[in-house]
């Protein structure tokens, strides 16, 4: 496993690398928890790429990942996938692109363990009812994700 760390407008994002696949995209808090180790073509590639997509000229990435959780974790994770750059979906919709209709507090639960951040977009999950949802490195994070994107796809 390789991992990687560098600065960006959301604050410092860790990537992960295992066997030429990101299995781990997060953003710290505590700077000093961060695990070093030599970074890889990938893992460069991957922070390229995800520089690229803050800054406004990147909307989908072209990285190998591989997901690794239960296979409902997986479906909602490739479902959250097909969500186009500057959409949303509710939790409900993604339950029901993933297979399972009523299983919107499930794919919730995914959502908040999605170990791919940004990558496999999680943020642009929402509420049925229009409200932010949570998310894993905190609201200020998604809601700047989410304005990001509607800025960038305004511009196109």
């Amino acid at each position: 496993m390789k991992q990687l760390a560098f600065d960006s407008e959301l604050g410092v994002l860790q990537l992960t690398e295992e066997q030429g696949s990101i299995v781990g995209v997060g953003i710290c808090v505590d700077t000093q928890a961060i695990a070093r180790s030599e970074p890889s073509e990938i893992l460069e590639k991957a922070a390229k790429q995800l520089e690229e997509y803050i800054s406004g000229r990147r909307k989908a990435f072209d990285l190998p990942i591989k997901m690794q959780g239960t296979g409902f974790q997986k479906a909602v994770w490739e479902a959250m996938c097909t969500i186009p750059y500057g959409s949303t979906a509710s939790y409900s919709q993604l339950a029901a692109m993933a297979g399972s209709p009523k299983g919107a507090r499930a794919a919730g639960s995914c959502c908040a363990r999605n170990p791919i951040a940004i990558i496999v977009p999680c943020h642009r999950v929402i509420t049925k009812s229009g409200g932010i949802g949570g998310y894993a490195f905190g609201i200020q994070i998604k809601e700047k994700l989410l304005a990001l994107e509607s800025l960038y796809k305004a511009l196109d």
